[in-house]
Order: C-alpha cells, then structure tokens, then sequence
C-alpha cells in the first residue's frame, strides 16, 4: 500500500485535508486517530480501506485490530471477522517467531563472548 490513496467520502474539509496529511505521515497517530473516530459512524464497506491501510501500517497496534473487527461485526459481517482473526493469528504467529530467533541469537552471542574475548587477547 505504498502510494495507495484512500478514497473515503468523509464530507468535510477538515477530515479531507486529515486523510491528505495521513498520506504524507502514515506515522502520525493523531491525526489517524480522527479518522478513526469518523470512520466509526460510516458503513463499514465506506471505511474498509481506512482500517486495512492502518492495520498495514501498525500491524502490532491490536487496539486498531479490535476497532475494524468491532466495526465490521457492528454490520454483521462475519466472513470478513474470521478473515480479519486469520490475518491476526499469522501477525501474531510471525512476531513470536522473529523474537524466537532474536532470543537464540542473543544466547547465542552471550555463550560466545567469552571465547570471543580470548582470541583477542
């Protein structure tokens, strides 16, 4: 979603000029945080996009997560909770294992210092 633009229709110039600044700042939680807010009293299938594109951008922030999922069982659209869930579960299942890996790296880093230290000697 790297040039991806949103096209909500939000019906108002601040939110407009809001949406506009997200792009230019996809780190900018305050200003995702309106939209947010908006996104919450339009249909779900209006502001799809919104969720998918901040869920892309903080794969790990689960409050976002909880937000589209609440928003999309509001419409009754279970299909589209248990896919949101799957996308979660690999998230979730894909962070474990890179702090696996960073874990045994660490270990062994620490297990190797020692001998490390007498070759330089």
């Amino acid at each position: 979603m790297t040039e991806e633009r949103l096209h909500i229709d939000w019906g108002n110039d601040k939110l407009y000029r809001t949406q506009k600044h997200v792009e230019r700042n996809p780190y900018d939680l305050e200003s995702w945080s309106i939209l947010l807010r908006e996104a919450q009293v339009k249909h779900i299938s209006e502001v799809r996009p919104l969720y998918e594109h901040i869920t892309h951008i903080f794969p790990s922030a689960s409050r976002y997560w909880r937000i589209y999922i609440e928003h999309e069982m509001k419409s009754r659209n279970y299909e589209k909770v248990e896919k949101v869930g799957r996308t979660i579960v690999v998230i979730v299942f894909i962070k474990n294992l890179l702090l696996r890996t960073v874990r045994n790296k660490i270990r062994i880093v620490k297990n190797l210092t020692p001998f490390i230290s007498m070759l330089s000697l």
